[in-house]
């Protein structure tokens, strides 16, 4: 789990999450202010609302072929910006050889 803190005015660029250090499976809990998110898969954009105390998932094609970020402003939707805290929960991909070491472990 990794926590961020945001103040109003701070934006997150547009990204996918490291493929090669993260499992498919990503959960955010969005908490503090809410927050309008980029979702991006050329030539497609949408904008969708992070509600106080709302969960966002990205899995499957959503993890691997949109990008996700925040535009940096001081308001979304006429509604200026609090602090915000994410909670983003990943799973790690273990090296080979340790994956392989568990696995004989297993046996």
């Amino acid at each position: 789990m990794i926590v961020n803190e945001y103040v109003p005015g701070q934006g997150i660029f547009p990204h996918v999450d490291d493929v090669s250090s993260f499992e498919d499976g990503i959960v955010s809990l969005s908490l503090g202010s809410a927050i309008c998110m980029d979702l991006i898969k050329k030539p497609e954009a949408r904008e969708g609302l992070l509600k106080r105390r709302s969960v966002i998932a990205f899995h499957g094609k959503a993890r691997y072929e949109w990008r996700h970020g925040i535009r940096a402003r001081k308001e979304d939707r006429g509604v200026k910006r609090g602090t915000r805290v994410s909670l983003t929960f990943r799973k790690m991909r273990l090296p080979e050889p340790e994956k392989q070491k568990l696995a004989e472990e297993s046996k």
